[in-house]
């Protein structure tokens, strides 16, 4: 807009000269032309003026654009210049670093007393080109991993990114990992080794007087039925979470699966001195018997192995928002709540009694089955124990 007024006051000192002295005798057609090339002139200036504008408005739509992407991410994105000063910074890294955008950007990244651990990897990114990456506390007691890279290698660069990652779920899937390998050492050890044990006793020399013999055959048999058990349910996990194995469902009552469980569980629950008891509401629904009688012995197992010495274990199976409702209910210890959220992941085990035989895996194997029909599985702590609850989704029979 400038150069169309600098082209006007220019044609309106010239035309002021025509009107005096020899100018006066210009041909017209000069005159014409000069008007014309002016007007062309100013038109022109007027195009780049307005070209400029939209050039300018199109970039700023897409800086914003991009920043309300960025802003989308879960990720924390920061963008420092030379200075390590914040010229950009998202929502997620703000709120990673327990500041507002307001008072961060136009600062150094020191600004933020949450970002301390970034401050050796942002000095080698500006000047030595050196990328890096250091743990970050995050909200909520969640872990995060902040990559600073520098714009330019090798020397000073020229600004640098620095981008945080949430691996609170990475941290703590290789912790059950390594929690499982240590768990199934050690329980599939203790069974084998008592095998080994017992074997080597029978086939030595010693004399076995009385019904030791027998006693001894007895206890092996236990022994190898649970390390039976315990790789059955290894190899079922595996299968069913690698959609290798599936069922045929078919019309049943749940509470038939349910009363047959308790049945089973009795004898158990009288030998461990916990009460038992069963109240169930007829509970039609379409589905697999093997996986129904799996889910709820599991829930049994579960009550009965963490509970105490004359306590007791409520099964209630009721109707509800017209869909069938199990719980399982015991007394033992609460389910501390930040462990209540991991009580369902394979191979994870709470530190209360850990006991022999289990690894972890019959929750895990209930969070399954209950995934397969849409079923919510919850745990609810209480003052005296701890109440599981299956909740199906409503389905016609």
């Amino acid at each position: 807009m400038g150069a169309a007024v600098a082209v006007c006051v220019a044609a309106a000192a010239l035309l002021m000269a025509l009107h005096a002295g020899p100018w006066i005798a210009l041909p017209a057609a000069g005159l014409l032309g000069f008007a014309a090339a002016a007007a062309l002139a100013l038109h022109a200036a007027e195009q780049t003026a307005q070209d400029a504008e939209h050039e300018q408005a199109r970039l700023v739509h897409e800086r914003d654009r991009l920043a309300n992407t960025l802003d989308c991410l879960a990720e924390g994105i920061l963008v420092l210049d030379p200075a390590a000063k914040v010229w950009y910074a998202n929502t997620a890294a703000c709120t990673a670093l327990y500041i507002d955008r307001k008072t961060l950007l136009g600062q150094t990244v020191a600004a933020a007393p949450a970002a301390a651990p970034l401050r050796t990897n942002v000095t080698a990114a500006l000047e030595r080109g050196e990328p890096g990456s250091v743990d970050l506390p995050l909200p909520d007691g969640r872990t995060g991993r902040a990559s600073v890279f520098p714009f330019s290698a090798g020397g000073p660069a020229g600004g640098a990114l620095i981008v945080i990652l949430d691996v609170t779920a990475e941290r703590e899937s290789t912790e059950v990992r390594r929690q499982f390998f240590a768990s199934a050492e050690e329980t599939l050890r203790v069974p084998a080794q008592n095998i080994k044990g017992f074997a080597d006793l029978l086939a030595s020399d010693m004399p076995l007087g009385g019904n030791k013999q027998q006693e001894i055959s007895k206890r092996m048999l236990r022994e190898a039925a649970n390390l039976n058990q315990l790789i059955g349910k290894l190899i079922v996990l595996s299968r069913m979470e690698n959609g290798d194995l599936s069922f045929s469902r078919v019309p049943l009552d749940l509470a038939d699966v349910v009363n047959s469980c308790c049945d089973n569980a009795a004898q158990r629950a009288q030998h461990l001195g916990v009460s038992l008891s069963c109240t169930l509401t007829p509970c039609p629904l379409v589905a697999s018997l093997w996986e129904m009688n799996e889910l709820t012995a599991d829930l049994l197992d579960n009550a009965l192995r963490y509970n105490r010495a004359g306590g007791r274990v409520a099964v209630s199976l009721t109707i509800e928002n017209s869909a069938p409702c199990l719980r399982v209910a015991n007394t033992g210890d609460p389910i501390p709540p930040d462990q209540a959220r991991r009580i369902f992941e394979r191979f994870y085990r709470i530190g209360r009694g850990k006991s022999p035989g289990s690894a972890g895996l019959g929750l895990a194997i209930v969070k399954h089955i209950a995934g397969n029909y849409g079923a919510t599985v919850t745990v609810t702590p209480q003052p005296d124990g701890n109440t599981f609850t299956v909740r199906f989704p409503h389905q016609g029979v």
